[in-house]
């Protein structure tokens, strides 16, 4: 589209979630160092929570890449599932064998064996639930009872929640007092801060990966604009970002200036808007 016309290898600013984009905000360093330095403690469960597009999938995917070799991440996707359903895709992701017709209570006690079977040969069973706002009640309390396996001194399975701020409320219910009593790490990703110089790094960090000489392609003004509009949501920069780009290239121009950022905000209000109205909620 327009790698040739900014001299680009990658489009730097895709919504799909590439950790080789992966950048440092304020809040996503110290929630990898936490949430690793949670785990290798041994503790049974860490939640990290934050607005849509903050970047929690990024941070799933950036802490499997980061875990140590001899760790076993398991990760869940598809949270609206129910107990059985839950203790199937554990099952298979741990690699169990077992007959179709096989009662859940059966593939509990194959779970429970494998899980000591891998905890014995030094191996570190991580479960990861992205979107964690979406489980229901007794498939949290399925998830906190199968948590609960341990030796005398360590989990054998422990447990990261990362999910929307729903997840807080979900958590706050009486029915859930002891799985949020049980949590020993808590963490909340932020927006970058609304200015230039708040998501200049973004950008030009985003640029760079993608193969530009020195990333700098917007002017301070469209990073500005960009800044205020996004309300320092990555993903909201993102769209914005690329939607600029394509204006730029449209006009001819090899930089993106603030009229540029105009268009890409002109072009993006219900994403705009959404956001605002999110942020506003949360607060």
């Amino acid at each position: 589209m327009y790698l040739k016309h900014f001299e680009l290898q990658e489009m730097p600013f895709s919504l799909t979630t590439d950790t080789h984009f992966y950048v440092d905000g304020d809040s996503h360093r110290p929630t990898l160092i936490s949430t690793l330095t949670a785990l290798e403690m041994g503790e049974g469960y860490v939640k990290i929570t934050g607005e849509v597009g903050s970047g929690k999938t990024l941070i799933c995917r950036k802490l499997i890449e980061q875990m140590p070799k001899k760790w076993w991440p398991v990760v869940l996707t598809s949270p609206k599932i129910n107990p059985i359903q839950l203790i199937h895709a554990i099952a298979l992701e741990l690699k169990i064998r077992f007959e179709p017709g096989a009662s859940p209570h059966f593939i509990s006690k194959l779970v429970a064996k494998r899980l000591m079977q891998l905890k014995l040969d030094g191996r570190r069973v991580v479960l990861l639930v992205d979107e964690a706002q979406l489980l229901q009640p007794k498939t949290l309390e399925t998830l906190r009872l199968l948590a609960n396996l341990e030796t005398a001194k360590e989990k054998l399975l422990q447990v990261v929640l990362v999910g929307q701020p729903e997840l807080d409320i979900r958590l706050s219910r009486p029915e859930h007092r002891q799985l949020a009593q049980r949590i020993a790490f808590s963490s909340e990703l932020q927006p970058l801060p609304r200015s230039a110089q708040g998501i200049r790094s973004y950008v030009v960090t985003r640029l760079v990966q993608a193969g530009h000489c020195n990333g700098e392609l917007f002017s301070t003004m469209a990073l500005r604009h960009i800044a205020k509009e996004s309300n320092g949501v990555p993903r909201v920069i993102n769209v914005l970002c690329h939607k600029a780009l394509i204006a730029a290239m449209g006009d001819g121009s090899r930089s993106v200036k603030r009229q540029h950022a105009l268009l890409a905000a002109k072009d993006s209000q219900g994403v705009i808007r959404s956001t605002w109205f999110q942020l506003q909620t949360a607060a």
